[in-house]
């Protein structure tokens, strides 16, 4: 969207030489924390000087990560008959919205409006979408750690797979709760968890 100078104080007539013809790029994230903040935000900014180092132009993103209810019904499952290109089971993955889930989008949607028209020009036409399921290719709890062997759960906290001794799991998939934004560092700390429950097993 474009963003209007004023409203984020930024002088378009105060020349800056030595960001002439440059662009400056920024990036804020703003982390969820349960219901006073339901969602996590990122946003970035761009900044265009031109060659006299005024401000040319100006723009913003404004991104809202909505957390999903956990629910059994949302899952994974494996073909017993299919098979996919790499010669595996073939996955079928079963989603679907609850109505919590829905009304969290609805206020995204409109805190992120809320925000844009502070900012400049914002029409939720066209500078706004919602969209589909795993668009943002973070996955987690597909297979999901657990604190008992219950019938809910892949793994134990140590991300050792139930009725085995010496299969463990690592990654992002372990993760047992909603995420709402890049679960990489999270993924990290599982696997060292896994690699430290895996070399005590093995120790004499």
């Amino acid at each position: 969207m474009s963003v209007d100078p004023v409203a984020v104080a930024l002088d378009a007539a105060a020349p800056t030489e030595d960001r002439a013809g440059e662009a400056l790029n920024t990036s804020y994230w703003l982390p969820h924390s349960g219901a006073p903040q339901p969602f996590n935000g990122q946003f970035t900014g761009s900044v265009q000087f031109a060659q006299d180092g005024s401000v040319a132009d100006c723009s913003a993103g404004i991104a809202l990560y909505v957390p999903t209810e956990i629910q059994a019904s949302n899952r994974v499952e494996f073909s017993e008959t299919e098979l996919d290109a790499a010669g595996m089971p073939k996955m079928r993955i079963t989603f679907e919205y609850t109505e919590e889930d829905r009304r969290l989008i609805k206020e995204a949607q409109r805190e992120q409006e809320r925000a844009g028209r502070r900012l400049g020009r914002f029409d939720p036409a066209t500078d706004s979408a919602t969209l589909p399921p795993g668009t943002s290719l973070h996955m987690t709890g597909t297979v999901r750690m657990g604190p008992g062997n219950d019938g809910t759960s892949v793994c134990d906290p140590d991300a050792r797979v139930w009725n085995f001794t010496n299969l463990y799991l690592a990654g992002c998939g372990v993760v047992p709760t909603a995420l709402v934004c890049n679960s990489t560092l999270t993924g990290v700390v599982t696997a060292v968890r896994a690699a430290r429950a895996a070399v005590a097993h093995l120790a004499p």
